[in-house]
């Protein structure tokens, strides 16, 4: 599984009201600080007592960022970010499609409401999987087991719940 990444390019205000285009590409790692802008630091786009103030000009994330979002704010949905990765396992493609449906902060409290299921192209696929993690069928002889319709019921689930299709083939199910 590939970790998380969200990057942005600060710049400069003051220098950028000037003319002239001062800024860094900087990867978040959820410690990123307001020193770490200043002339010297890690992320050194000449903030000094002279020029103290940046804004971001762009950004490479799956969250939605503008251009004034505060270096806590940034720190905070990286760490964020990487605890839903963590506790769900899924692949930042997969947060992405989840992210284009809910909030951050909606995702993040019903973390433990999702239900995903792999190798899914549609709602028959998901219906199939469904029943097999559930167990729905178990103790229903094969000869039977043939003859139920898929297609149907994940139609109908479909309905009546809220499912996103993920580029890897993945449906996720928000609750």
């Amino acid at each position: 599984m590939k970790n998380i990444t969200i990057s942005v390019y600060l710049t400069n205000l003051g220098k950028y009201n000037e003319g002239e285009l001062v800024g860094q590409w900087v990867e978040l790692d959820g410690t990123l600080e307001y020193s770490d802008l200043k002339e010297g630091g890690k992320c050194d786009i000449g903030l000094n007592s002279d020029y103290e103030e940046y804004f971001i000009t762009d950004f490479e994330s799956p969250v939605e960022i503008n251009e004034y979002t505060s270096i806590d704010r940034l720190n905070e949905i990286y760490k964020t970010l990487t605890e839903i990765q963590e506790e769900t396992n899924l692949e930042e493609c997969e947060i992405e499609a989840i992210l284009k449906e809910i909030s951050l902060e909606e995702l993040h409290e019903g973390i433990h409401d999702l239900f995903i299921y792999p190798d899914c192209n549609d709602m028959s696929d998901v219906a199939y999987n469904y029943i097999e993690q559930t167990g729905l069928l178990h103790g229903v002889p094969d000869s039977l087991q043939r003859y139920f319709d898929y297609d149907a019921f994940g139609r109908d689930m479909g309905y009546e719940g809220h499912y996103i299709f993920t580029d890897n083939n993945t449906c996720i199910q928000i609750i």
